[in-house]
């Protein structure tokens, strides 16, 4: 998705895998992008966490890239999707960003790629 969408200058990517090992597949590939963050979540390793929690933990960050009209990707399952969403429109509220998910999505600042 990201390779979609060479446009975008800043990229803060929130990642969940399994393990490191299976983050080190799209490393190389990431150092070549305009990374500014990385938050990286794995459920099988360390702390085991999930990219909606790495959301949480940064909601004010997340909150500011809203509100700057950030465009928001999320890939990879259908069950993740439902969570970062719901993250998501946590956020939204919490922040009182005024923009809703389905605005998002009208305004082409959302993309979703889950199966």
């Amino acid at each position: 998705m990201i390779a979609t969408h060479t446009a975008i200058k800043e990229i803060n990517l929130f990642w969940g895998g399994k393990t490191q090992e299976s983050f080190d597949l799209y490393a190389s590939y990431l150092e070549e992008t305009n990374l500014q963050t990385k938050q990286l979540a794995y459920s099988q390793e360390g702390s085991k966490q999930y990219v909606q929690d790495r959301l949480a933990e940064q909601k004010e960050m997340v909150a500011r890239l809203l509100q700057q009209k950030a465009m928001i990707m999320i890939c990879g399952s259908i069950a993740m999707q439902k969570e970062v969403l719901l993250v998501l429109e946590n956020i939204l509220t919490e922040y009182n960003v005024e923009v809703t998910i389905n605005d998002l999505e009208q305004q082409g600042l959302l993309a979703m790629d889950c199966y």
